[in-house]
């Protein structure tokens, strides 16, 4: 999308978003893109950008720029919330618009760097798993929570379907003498990934959580008990409750899991 303007701003185009969106960014560096029609840079000197970091209450001039440059670069102090406006410099020295808070918002960008924090706890009862889960991002994007379920021995992941939120809690149940891990993935909506392992095991040996950075680990994650990761910030957790008297008391769907097939036997 674009913005054009008339007046002494005719021929400037601010490439962007519609001005009320705010768009998420994973990165500190990028910049702010423009286009000056050739025949309207002779009239104008430079032009300037201004950034918000409070959205609009307050306006600071960021940098100025020649009309033949492409864009303005940008680098942000921090996580936050950026606006920009844009105005210019004709030949006589005059600013347009004169008054930078009643000029329009050319972009609205909201710089996230940082990981969603996640920690997932899981306890067995039984054939059961009892599993609760905390995130924490001010910007998560929930439509990409995801749950799987990873048995030893196969290489397929078995979704399991949560209700999902920041908090949440459930429990499903497991083939006798089972083993492997349950593997929990939120994003920010900058696109900030969290990917956090919990192993399970049928024996009574300590439960081990553990996070892997899915960049670092490839296609085929290691679904190993590792260190819980730099950006997984551990709160504590209340036990779970009790076992329901029904699936209804539970917001986790248990997954079809895989059945061994029967040999017939002769008498």
């Amino acid at each position: 999308m674009y913005q054009l303007f008339t007046g002494p701003l005719a021929g400037l185009l601010i490439l962007g978003l519609q001005a009320d969106e705010e768009k998420h960014l994973s990165t500190p560096r990028f910049t702010i893109p423009l286009a000056l029609a050739p025949e309207h840079q002779a009239s104008l000197k430079e032009l300037l950008l201004f950034v918000s970091t409070n959205r609009g209450k307050s306006w600071d001039l960021h940098s100025r720029i020649k009309p033949g440059q492409d864009g303005f670069p940008f680098v942000a102090s921090g996580d936050g919330v950026y606006w920009f406006s844009v105005a210019v410099i004709d030949s006589k020295g005059n600013m347009e618009p004169r008054d930078i808070y009643k000029a329009r918002i050319d972009q609205k960008i909201i710089v996230d760097t940082r990981k969603p924090g996640l920690v997932l706890e899981a306890e067995q009862r039984g054939s059961n798993t009892h599993l609760n889960w905390v995130a924490t991002d001010d910007h998560a994007d929930l439509a990409s929570m995801k749950m799987e379920l990873l048995l030893d021995g196969s290489d397929q992941p078995i979704p399991i379907h949560i209700t999902p939120n920041l908090k949440g809690s459930g429990h499903f149940s497991l083939p006798p003498n089972s083993t492997g891990s349950v593997r929990l993935t939120i994003q920010d909506k900058a696109g900030n990934q969290t990917i956090t392992v919990r192993e399970f095991a049928k024996t009574s040996r300590p439960l081990v959580s553990g996070s892997i950075d899915p960049l670092a680990a490839g296609s085929t994650p290691p679904f190993s008990p590792v260190s819980l990761a730099r950006n997984d910030q551990p709160v504590p957790i209340q036990p779970p409750p009790p076992d329901p008297p029904s699936p209804s008391g539970s917001n986790i769907i248990p997954p079809p899991l895989p059945t061994a097939p029967v040999s017939d036997r002769k008498s």
